[in-house]
């Protein structure tokens, strides 16, 4: 058992030593994931473009050839809808604990879902810091964050199912 908390005060000094190197914190941390999510399907919206304009077709003609194309734009869509609900949703997140885990597991859990390791990996650097939010009162309207929370669950679960659906066939 000694071991084993020699190896996580060895992990932790690490990840501190690391995140005081690039000057993280709780809000540059969840700010740069709202970035990720918001920046990253515009970055991908442009190089679908430059991909149908190589090949003489539109986007549209794009999607029709190759579904997999097809789900991932469904997929950067969710992504900048996630990326929205958070900006909107920042100041109550960043005040709540609980609220900031919640958001936070389900944007790395969705993320996983899809395969998009950058965002998933940002979202667990980010449950690291969540400590840094003091002990706070329960939110009193969950349903706020809740709602778009599940819906856009609800989309990446769909997301997965066609792709997997695709890949199989």
């Amino acid at each position: 058992m000694n071991m084993v908390n020699t190896v996580k005060e060895r992990v932790s000094n690490y990840f501190q030593s690391f995140a005081e190197m690039l000057h993280l914190n709780l809000k540059r941390v969840f700010y740069g994931i709202i970035l990720i999510l918001s920046l990253v399907p515009l970055a991908y919206a442009l190089f679908l473009m430059l991909n149908a304009a190589k090949e003489g077709l539109s986007v549209m003609g794009v999607m029709q050839q190759r579904p997999t194309i097809a789900i991932l734009s469904i997929v950067a869509g969710l992504d900048v809808m996630s990326g929205y609900s958070l900006w909107m949703a920042r100041k109550r997140v960043l005040s709540n604990r609980r609220l900031y885990q919640l958001v936070l597991v389900s944007v790395l859990v969705t993320q996983l879902l899809v395969s998009n390791f950058l965002v998933a990996g940002a979202a667990l650097v980010g449950l690291l810091f969540s400590r840094q939010i003091g002990a706070t009162k329960p939110l009193a309207h969950k349903s706020s964050v809740a709602v778009p929370i599940s819906l856009l669950s609800l989309g990446y679960v769909f997301c997965t199912v066609m792709m997997v659906t695709v890949m199989t066939r």
